[in-house]
Order: C-alpha cells, then structure tokens, then sequence
C-alpha cells in the first residue's frame, strides 16, 4: 500500500503489536514460571520465540518446561482439566481484543471451580499510551487510522476525545487493502478541509458504543 501512496501521506505505525510491546522483564518472568517443575505455561503461538533478556519461551521448553500452544484462553483452561497435577499459568498479553476472551475464561474457571488454573496478565489499553504519544509535542501527526479490532470492542466512540482534543482526523478502518485506502482517503479529505471527527468505514464489525458485554466481562 505504501507503495501506492501519493507524495505527502506518510504512515507511520504505532503504538505497537500486542507481543512487541511485551518487556523483556516480562518475557523474564514468563520463563521463569515455566522453568518450575509444578507449573505449565499456556502461550498463544506469537510469544513463544519473543526473547527476553536469558533466552525464550522456545528455549525454556528444548530444557523441559511445560509449554502448551493454545488458540484461545479456554484451551488453557482444558489443559488444567487434563493435568490436574500440575498448575496451569495462561499468559495473557493483548490489547482490548483479547482481554474479554481472558475475562470470560476467568468467569469460567471461578464458575467450574478449577484450581488449578491461573493467569499472569500484561493486557494493555489504548487510552494511556494514546495519550503519551499525542502529547508529546515533536510529535507531528494530522490523523490516526483507528485499528478495527481494537474498536470493536470499545467502540468509534473512544477517538473522539481525541479528534476533539489534538484536532486530528480519526477514521476506524479494517484491515483489507480496500478497508485501509478506503480510511486513507476519508483521513485526506478531513485533513484537507480541516472538518475534524470520528469516522467509521468497518461497520461490518465496528459500532459507535462497542462491545459492552464484553466490557462488563473485563470491568468484573
């Protein structure tokens, strides 16, 4: 897409990806988890060659640990059904997508009484580092392209503090080349007439209020 763009529209990414933001103290602590003979650590797939500062999650496990690749947090919580001998530690990273789906696995295991299980959560929010960043004054920014996943659950509704506040153009776009031209060019023509607001181009996914099932399984 880049490649496409006309002179002038420069994108640049940002905050970052659930795992790349994941600190290496972290990675740390994870290893260490698995390290112990007691523990099985469940990690979605993307973590388990992310390095901390003695290795990877991938090296704890050539040694012996207990890693377990799931693809959702209520496979973790199966895995502490099958092993009811070891304790069962789902390492959760994400932003606002994969907090509800931990959230509600939470419920689940509170609900089952599985004890066994528990969760060592980095999630992360939006709000906090979006604030950090357009704060700063050097940074020089006309627009953001909202990500779809993230705003599907809390909502178009979230940006327009800061389309109000930073007077940035804002459009929710999804992640298809015709869903990001499609936000690339709303963003252009809301730069171009200095018309500042909360656009959204992925309703098929994306609402103005969000997701608030989801939200009230985070909140509890």
């Amino acid at each position: 897409i880049r490649s496409i763009l006309p002179e002038g529209l420069e994108l640049i990414s940002g905050p970052g990806c659930p795992v790349c933001v994941t600190s290496a103290p972290h990675m740390d602590a994870f290893i260490s988890m698995a390290d112990r003979e007691d523990v099985r650590v469940a990690i979605f797939g993307d973590l388990f060659r992310v390095p901390g500062t003695q290795g990877s999650l991938a090296n704890a496990s050539s040694r012996g640990a207990k890693v377990d690749v799931v693809y959702s947090p209520m496979d973790a919580l199966e895995v502490a059904k099958n092993n009811p001998d070891d304790h069962v530690v789902f390492l959760g990273v994400g932003f606002e997508t994969t907090t509800p789906g931990i959230a509600a696995t939470i419920l689940a295991a509170k609900n089952e009484n599985i004890k066994n299980f528990s969760v060592f959560s980095t999630q992360k929010v939006m709000g906090p580092p979006m604030e950090a960043l357009l704060g700063d004054p050097e940074l020089k920014i006309d627009a953001l392209l909202c990500p779809g996943h993230v705003s599907s659950i809390i909502g178009a509704k979230f940006w327009e503090p800061f389309a109000e506040k930073y007077d940035l153009a804002c459009v929710v776009a999804g992640f298809e080349a015709a869903d990001l031209l499609n936000g690339l060019i709303q963003l252009s023509r809301q730069v171009a007439t200095g018309a500042y607001k909360v656009e959204n181009t992925y309703t098929r996914a994306v609402s103005y209020e969000g997701n608030p099932r989801a939200m009230k399984m985070v909140e509890e």
